[in-house]
């Protein structure tokens, strides 16, 4: 139930649950079956190549050296509107024999930490450039998410068919 308040007074509105009709939930099914399908074969694509990269990559500490706006400007007190909109991509420096690397994380945060802590990175000894952040996610979490869907997907789909057959009006 719903109650509408407007310059002629109050006005209730009795408001049912919309429900699909079987070849609708079929439509809406397959929407999920396939984007959960596209998502969890984009990911598992990756997992080898991630676990390849972080047993092969070296592990070292890395200094955040600061914080830069969506247009490279440092962080600083007064570069801080606290907008939620605003975004920060972390600025790291590391060392690998001798020779200082500078790279901009690819991933931004909402806030600055007040403590700014060294994190944790791997690094391909042949081209030091190229590194994995240790918080980064494993691609499995991206397999998971689009299996979810493609299952809820998959059991919309067969709970409208079935529907259908009953000859039910709506799933």
């Amino acid at each position: 139930m719903h109650i509408n308040f407007n310059s002629k007074g109050v006005r209730v509105v009795d408001r049912r649950e919309t429900k699909l009709k079987p070849w609708q939930g079929v439509i809406f099914g397959l929407f999920f079956l396939i984007m959960g399908g596209i998502v969890g074969a984009m990911c598992f694509k990756q997992i080898e190549p991630y676990k390849e990269k972080k047993e092969n990559f070296i592990k070292i500490q890395a200094d955040v050296v600061t914080y830069v706006d969506e247009f490279d400007h440092p962080y600083t007190q007064s570069s801080y509107y606290g907008d939620e909109d605003q975004r920060w991509w972390r600025v790291i420096e590391y060392e690998v024999k001798g020779v200082k690397y500078t790279k901009k994380d690819s991933s931004f945060v909402d806030s600055i930490p007040s403590v700014i802590t060294p994190i944790t990175i791997y690094y391909n000894p042949d081209n030091p450039q190229d590194i994995i952040y240790g918080d980064e996610g494993s691609p499995l979490m991206g397999v998971i998410i689009g299996g979810v869907f493609a299952l809820a997907g998959a059991i919309i789909i067969i709970k409208s068919i079935i529907s259908g057959k009953n000859g039910e009006e709506y799933v």
